[in-house]
């Protein structure tokens, strides 16, 4: 995983470039075809997605959270 692509992440922006490659270092790049679902409600944390150059749609019960 890249480091600035990690930078542009919100929850990562304020890191350090040390602590951007340590973290860098844990994890890989993937590609999700669009409309994949990748987590379900009720299901246990195993994997954190955070988005790089796209959006997400978060809904529940068939109600949309995100455009």
């Amino acid at each position: 995983m890249q480091i600035d692509t990690l930078s542009r992440v919100p929850l990562f922006s304020n890191l350090s470039n040390a602590q951007l490659q340590c973290i860098a270092g844990l994890g890989s790049e993937i590609a999700i075809d669009r409309g994949t679902q990748i987590a379900k409600q009720g299901d246990p944390p195993s994997t954190t997605f955070p988005p790089d150059k796209s959006s997400g749609r978060a809904t529940s019960v068939g109600k949309s959270f995100l455009p």
